[in-house]
This record gives C-alpha cells, sequence and structure tokens, in this order.
C-alpha cells in the first residue's frame, strides 16, 4: 500500500513538474515572439556598450603597447616639448608599433573567428539560396546558380591579407588597405565591416573592432562564430543583392513597402517638393522609404534566412536560451544602430526583418501564439500570412 501511494505521489510530481515546464516555455515563447527588441536587445543600448567596452581594453592595451616601444626606440618622452622634428620621430616609431601590435592581436583572433568559419557560413548561406529560390524549371536553376557562384567567389580578407596586399603595392592592395583605415580606424577598432569590389573581386573585410566585440572578445569560440553569422552573411549578400538583381525582390520589397514602410524614416535630404509630393501621395512616400533602402533591406534577408539555416540545422537540440543567445549575439550589432539614407534603423532590422521571417517565428514556436506580430512575413515570393 505504502509503495502504491509513493509511485502515485512521485507520478503526480512529475505532471506537476511537466505542467509548469510548459507553461514556463510558453511564457518565454511569449517574450520573443511578442517583444522580439527587448529580448534580443534588453534595453536597447546595452549591448552595444558591451561591445564597445571589449574595443577599449583592446585599445588601451595596444596604446600602451605602442607607446613604452616608441619611447624605448626613440629615446623621445611624448609628455614633453618635442618640436617639429621630435614629434614626428616620435610619432612614426609610435604608429609603426601600433600597426604591429594590431596585426598581432588580430592574427590570434582572425585565425579562430574568420578562418575557421567562412566556409560553414558561406554554406550556411547557399543552403538558404536553394530553400528559397524556387521560380522552376532552368530558369530558377539558372538563377540559384550564378547567384551561388558569386558568394563562392567572395573573398573574406584578414588585417595580414590586408597588410600583404598593400605592401605589394597593387591597386587592389592599396584601395582595400586605405577602405581599412577609413572604415574601421586608425587602429581597426571601429564596429563594422565592409563589402567591396576591386578589378573585378569581391572582398569583404571584418574591422578588428568588429571581432573584439563579441563575448570573449574573440577568446570564445562559439561567440566568435555567432558574432560573424549574420554580419558574414549581410556582407556577402551584398554581391546579390537588389542593386544588381532588381527583379529578384520585386514581391520582397512590394510587401515591405506594402505593410512596413511607415517603420522606416523618410531619408534626409529631401527637397520641400519632394516632400509636397509624399505628403499627399502615400503611394509615393512608402515606395521612396523602402527602395532607398533595398540594398540594405536585401542583404538584411539573406542574412536573416541564413541565421534560420543555422537554426534548423542545430535547433533540434537547443533550448529557447540557445537559441535566444544566437540571435542576441548575431544581432547585437544592431541593437542601437541609426537609421542612414541607405540604413535602416537597428531596431527596424532587429523587430521586423528578423522578428515577422515566418522561419524564425516558426523555429522560435510563434505558431499559434495570437500575437499582433506574427503576421505578415515578406519573403522573395510576396506575403506569407
Amino acid at each position: 500500500m505504502s509503495r502504491r501511494v509513493t509511485l502515485f505521489s512521485t507520478l503526480f510530481a512529475l505532471l506537476l513538474t511537466s505542467a509548469a515546464t510548459q507553461t514556463s516555455w510558453a511564457e518565454l515563447r511569449t517574450d520573443y515572439c511578442s517583444q522580439t527588441f527587448s529580448t534580443v536587445c534588453g534595453d536597447g543600448a546595452s549591448p552595444q556598450r558591451d561591445r564597445d567596452t571589449r574595443a577599449a581594453t583592446l585599445r588601451t592595451r595596444i596604446q600602451t603597447e605602442a607607446t613604452a616601444a616608441a619611447r624605448l626606440e626613440t629615446g623621445l618622452d611624448p609628455s614633453t616639448e618635442l618640436g617639429i622634428m621630435g614629434t614626428g620621430l616620435y610619432w612614426l616609431s609610435y604608429m609603426r608599433h601600433s600597426r604591429q601590435a594590431m596585426l598581432r592581436e588580430a592574427t590570434a583572433i582572425e585565425i579562430d573567428s574568420i578562418h575557421s568559419n567562412v566556409a560553414r557560413i558561406k554554406e550556411l548561406l547557399k543552403r538558404a539560396l536553394d530553400r528559397q529560390i524556387r521560380f522552376g524549371g532552368w530558369i530558377g536553376d539558372l538563377v540559384n546558380y550564378r547567384l551561388k557562384r558569386k558568394i563562392e567567389g567572395v573573398k573574406i580578407l584578414t588585417l595580414l591579407d590586408i597588410e600583404m596586399l598593400n605592401l605589394m603595392r597593387t591597386a587592389s592592395g592599396v584601395s582595400i588597405s586605405e577602405s581599412y583605415r577609413r572604415l574601421c580606424g586608425p587602429e581597426g577598432l571601429t564596429d563594422q565591416a565592409f563589402a567591396t569590389t576591386v578589378e573585378g573581386k569581391n572582398y569583404v573585410v571584418l574591422c578588428l573592432g568588429h571581432l573584439v566585440g563579441a563575448i570573449g572578445a574573440g577568446s570564445d569560440s562559439t561567440s566568435n562564430f555567432y558574432n560573424n553569422l549574420q554580419v558574414l552573411a549581410h556582407e556577402m549578400a551584398h554581391f546579390i543583392d537588389y542593386g544588381d538583381y532588381p527583379e529578384l525582390y520585386g514581391p520582397y520589397i512590394g510587401c515591405l513597402t506594402d505593410h512596413y514602410a511607415m517603420e522606416l524614416p523618410r531619408p534626409a535630404g529631401w527637397t520641400s517638393t519632394m516632400t509636397w509630393m509624399a505628403n499627399h501621395a502615400s503611394t509615393i512616400d512608402a515606395h521612396v522609404r523602402v527602395t532607398d533602402r533595398a540594398v540594405e533591406l536585401t542583404a538584411d534577408y539573406w542574412a536573416t534566412q541564413t541565421v534560420l539555416e543555422y537554426l534548423r540545422e542545430e535547433g533540434r537540440s537547443f533550448s529557447y536560451e540557445d537559441k535566444v543567445r544566437v540571435l542576441r549575439e548575431s544581432y547585437a550589432g544592431y541593437c542601437s544602430s541609426p537609421a542612414g539614407n541607405d540604413h535602416p534603423p537597428g531596431r527596424f532590422r532587429v523587430e521586423t526583418l528578423l522578428g515577422r521571417d515566418f522561419g524564425i517565428q516558426e523555429i522560435m514556436q510563434c505558431s499559434g501564439l495570437p500575437l499582433a506580430n506574427l503576421t505578415p512575413s515578406c519573403t522573395l515570393h510576396g506575403e506569407v500570412e
């Protein structure tokens, strides 16, 4: 009798635990599905502040090392009056040692952060193309083949690659090196990435500041992958975006124009005539808000699909918290990014482009929850309810 009571009590406790777990899971799902931005970005400012702090720590280390080396080499103290010749001599030494320190720090991080991840992220992006480019017949196959060839041909440059190109003094090397200094800053620590085409070849560059922005500042392999997953896919997708293939994205851009254009600010620099026309013709207003940013919006589309392919691949063994971690670390750089004439604001990119993507909603088990932000989802084929 006592064993029956014990068995009944155990089963009852398990049922209660299961019910509590289901309730907890439902609440968690509701958190992401109804509050995408706050779930991914917190207060919006903290993720970027944390990234900037990690970059600042490295900047201090590089500056300290370069200052000590320059003082030892020149015998000059920068805190004293050096005169024109002394100042020039000291700063030439400082910049050389700063570059050496930056290259040494970057190489160690780039081996794990870039070399280990590029092939996998390319494959995920190509898998997304296979899933999304389904027009049927040989036309769809040809489009898919050409887009995948473009992605395969993109070279991801490390800082060491750029230094070698620069030393060779080729036109492409000088151009890429100048772009790195301009966009990444003198120490390379701007949280930035960019795509560029030089002499017919396509390149993507991740600034050192982006790489050390990852949790662990480049020392955590998993965080390094998540940090680059969305960004690398986005930058590679610029070689297959609306600028080169506007006809491919007609239904997608049309869906965004119909449903989400008013979430985007008007581009700066509008003339009074353009403002008057937009105020009196809502279709013009909506069209301009979206098409002026179509290049970035379509690159974001493929970045989201690449993240989705990763979650489909790994998600079977992922908890809810694991999935949220992927999204948080992949999108942290967008959380407080402002709107530009060609870039949508970060909140739109997280809340709308990520949060309202049908595939992401499915992975996060949002379906069936009566929440306002679940539909419509915009795809290459138009609106999905």
